[in-house]
């Protein structure tokens, strides 16, 4: 990321390597690293992303956009912000992306256990205070969801929560 995006910083070193010993100091990066998250990965496709479309390769663009959906609920809200400001070669790329994986993981777990999966995301985003997800604290998460739900947690049910986290 910090060798990717260092033409773009407001001073640019002599030294294209001047900003990593800075990356490590960034304590959450730690936190990413030994929590073993695919964070990174998310980073390193939005700063492709980003660098594509300053150079008008829209195409490019949207498939990189279309790599980081191993977080999907990072990439789509801005995946619909390209779509509503008309950014069409992108979405083609990224849907392309999109589709290709989504083939891929049929591949691999079949269609039942994509099916599965997404009864499992709807199970827990219906029914979050259930004690079998416990391990799923929202309210213990850095997130809208997660500031929200420790906010308003003991106050409101959690579809109001998840409304409000989704109007943000």
């Amino acid at each position: 990321f910090a060798y990717f995006i260092r033409t773009y910083a407001p001073s640019t070193p002599r030294n294209a390597l001047r900003y990593l010993p800075l990356c490590f100091l960034f304590y959450p990066a730690w936190v990413v690293m030994f929590q073993g998250q695919t964070s990174f990965l998310v980073l390193v496709m939005y700063t492709w992303t980003f660098l594509c479309l300053k150079r008008g390769r829209d195409l490019w663009a949207g498939a990189f956009l279309g790599l980081g959906l191993i977080k999907f609920t990072v990439v789509l809200p801005f995946a619909l912000i390209c779509l509503l400001r008309g950014k069409w070669r992108m979405m083609v790329g990224f849907a392309v992306t999109a589709l290709l994986l989504g083939v891929i993981s049929i591949a691999t777990v079949g269609f039942a256990g994509a099916l599965a999966y997404l009864h499992l995301l709807l199970d827990i985003a219906g029914h979050s205070a259930n004690p079998a997800y416990a391990t799923v604290r929202p309210w213990t998460m850095p997130t809208i969801q997660g500031l929200l739900g420790a906010l308003l947690g003991t106050h409101l049910q959690s579809v109001w929560i998840n409304t409000a986290v989704a109007l943000v």
